[in-house]
C-alpha cells in the first residue's frame, strides 16, 4: 500500500486473510450502479443530451441504461458478467469530460470474452470471440466480424477497438479542432466542418445552425437545430405518452409523436413493450419488432442470420417534434443507450 507505514500494511494484509471475499454483484446491483455512474457522468459533461434521448429525468436514464445493461447480460454466449459491467461503470464514472465526449471508450467496456464466431449472429461485441459485433437495423441480429485495423475498408462497426468507420474506412477519433471527412470522429460536442475539414464546435442554444446540424451543443443545454428558422431552438421538452407534442421543440419519451397535419397538433404515442401485444402499425420499444402480434426482440444466439442494414440507424425526431430524421448511430451514442458496445 503506497504511502502507508508499515503497521498499517500489516493490519490490512491480516484482514483481506481473515475476512471472507465479498460475493460478486448481481445483474441488477451491477447495472444499477453502471447506470448511476454513466447518468452522473452525463449530466456533469453533457446535461443538454438527456432529453435528446428522451429522459426526462436522471432516473430515468438510470432506468433505461439498468434495463440495456441487463439485457446484455443474459445475451446468449456473452462474455459480459455482472463484475465486468461494475468495472466498466467504475471507469466510465472515472473520466473526465473530454474523454466522455470522445468517440472513445474505457478500456474496461470494451466488449471481450465472448463465445460465438466470426460469421455468427448476435446483438453486441460481447457475444463474439471477437469482441467486435457490426451492427445493423437493431431489430435484427448484427454478424460476429474480425476487427478492421486503422486505414482499412470498412462499412460500420466492425473497427478495431477505439476506431470509428469514417469515409468508409476505419479512423482515430479526434478532438475539436481535429482534421475529419464527416461527423463520426469528431466529440458528441462537435460536428466536421464542410469546409474547413476540421471538427467545430457545435452551434449552442439559440446560435445560426444550417441542415449539417440536428443536435446542437449538448454541453450547456438540450437544443436542436430548427431547419426552418436556421437556427438552435429549445431547451428541449420531453412529452410523455399522451402528451401534446405540437410545441417546437419536442421529443417524446419512449415513443413517437403522431402528427395530424390538417389539425396541426401532435400527440405522443407510446412504444409497446417486449411480450406485450401489437399491431403492424405500433411502434415497439427500441430494438424489437412486432412479430406474430407480440413485440419481440431478435434472437441473436450465435447462428448465422441476415445481418440487415448495412448501416445502423435511429428514427429520431425532427426539430418540429415530428418524425423525420433518420441519423447514424455512432459509437459514442452507446454510452447512453443503455446498451454495450
Amino acid at each position: 500500500m503506497i504511502g502507508r507505514n508499515a503497521a498499517i500494511g500489516v493490519v490490512a494484509i491480516s484482514l483481506c486473510a481473515c475476512g471472507s471475499p465479498s460475493p460478486p454483484p448481481t445483474a441488477a446491483a451491477a447495472c444499477s450502479a453502471l447506470a448511476v455512474q454513466v447518468c452522473e457522468r452525463a449530466q456533469a459533461c453533457e446535461p443538454g443530451i438527456l432529453p435528446l434521448f428522451g429522459y426526462a429525468t436522471s432516473a430515468d436514464c438510470v432506468s433505461g441504461q439498468a434495463d440495456g445493461c441487463e439485457r446484455a447480460l443474459a445475451a446468449p454466449h456473452t462474455g459480459y458478467t455482472p463484475a465486468l459491467a461494475q468495472a466498466c461503470g467504475n471507469a466510465l464514472g472515472a473520466m473526465n469530460c473530454t474523454a466522455f465526449r470522445s468517440q472513445t471508450t474505457a478500456p474496461a467496456c470494451l466488449p471481450r470474452g465472448g463465445k460465438t464466431a466470426i460469421g455468427g449472429s448476435c446483438n453486441d461485441g460481447w457475444q463474439c470471440a471477437s469482441g467486435h459485433c457490426n451492427g445493423s437495423d437493431p431489430t435484427r441480429c448484427g454478424t460476429c466480424v474480425a476487427p478492421v485495423p486503422l486505414g482499412q475498408a470498412c462499412t460500420g462497426m466492425e473497427c478495431a477497438n477505439n476506431l470509428v468507420c469514417s469515409a468508409s474506412v476505419c479512423a482515430t477519433p479526434v478532438g475539436i479542432g481535429g482534421d475529419c471527412h464527416d461527423d463520426s470522429v469528431c466529440p458528441v460536442d462537435g460536428h466536421c466542418d464542410q469546409t474547413t475539414h476540421t471538427c467545430a464546435k457545435l452551434p449552442a442554444l439559440g446560435d445560426a445552425c444550417d441542415s449539417s446540424v440536428f443536435f446542437c451543443d449538448p454541453t450547456a443545454a438540450s437544443a436542436l437545430c430548427d431547419s426552418v428558422a436556421s437556427r438552435c431552438v429549445g431547451p428541449v421538452v420531453v412529452v410523455q405518452p399522451g402528451g401534446d407534442c405540437s410545441p417546437t421543440p419536442t421529443v417524446c419519451a419512449g415513443g413517437i409523436c403522431s402528427f395530424d397535419a390538417d389539425a396541426g397538433a401532435g400527440t405522443c404515442v407510446g412504444t409497446v413493450p417486449v411480450g406485450g401485444s401489437c399491431a403492424p402499425t405500433d411502434q415497439c420499444v427500441f430494438g424489437s419488432n412486432c412479430i406474430d402480434g407480440t413485440c419481440q426482440p431478435p434472437i441473436c444466439d450465435g447462428r448465422p442470420a441476415d445481418a440487415g442494414a448495412a448501416a445502423l440507424v435511429i428514427a429520431s425526431p425532427s426539430p418540429s417534434g415530428r418524425p423525420g430524421s433518420v441519423v447514424g448511430r455512432s459509437r459514442r451514442e452507446y454510452k447512453l443507450s443503455g446498451l454495450p458496445r
